[in-house]
């Protein structure tokens, strides 16, 4: 699904929305998980705790622990760098059939913070001004 970012599928993240278009896609197709060979996905908005979105989309499809998944990212081109190696994997016989597309969720992009910003927090523990590292349950001590 496209949308635009803060709008209608606001509430959902990548993994949801990849999740949503992989399986209306088997649907629409009336193709079981069983025939798929592999599975490719372009990122390029990484979220943390979601390293390969391909590998993430399988399982939460329920399309099987075994099935081969990967992402690639190459900014704009993603989506297409992810087909071109699909296409790859057929034209030399490593698979039959591939799933290829692309997943963000530019709504839940996250931004790191600048340097400044991190090292005020740092320094506003070491000041004990908000307890100790403990207290603030931070595993780390200043």
């Amino acid at each position: 699904p496209f949308a635009k970012a803060f709008g209608d599928l606001k509430e959902k993240d990548a993994v949801a929305l990849g999740c949503d278009a992989l399986r209306g896609l088997l649907d629409r197709v009336r193709l079981g998980p069983e025939h798929l060979d592999h599975v490719i996905m372009g990122h390029v908005v990484a979220q943390c705790g979601v390293a390969n979105i391909a590998r993430e989309l399988v399982i939460e499809a329920g399309l099987g622990d075994d099935l081969p998944a990967h992402t690639v990212s190459m900014a704009c081109a993603s989506s297409l760098l992810a087909l071109v190696q699909g296409v790859m994997l057929v034209e030399t016989g490593n698979a039959d059939c591939v799933v290829c597309g692309g997943s963000d969720s530019t709504s839940h992009a996250e931004e790191p913070l600048p340097r400044h910003v991190t090292a005020a927090v740092a320094n506003y523990g070491k000041s004990g001004v908000a307890g100790s590292s403990k207290q603030m349950g931070m595993p780390w001590t200043w």
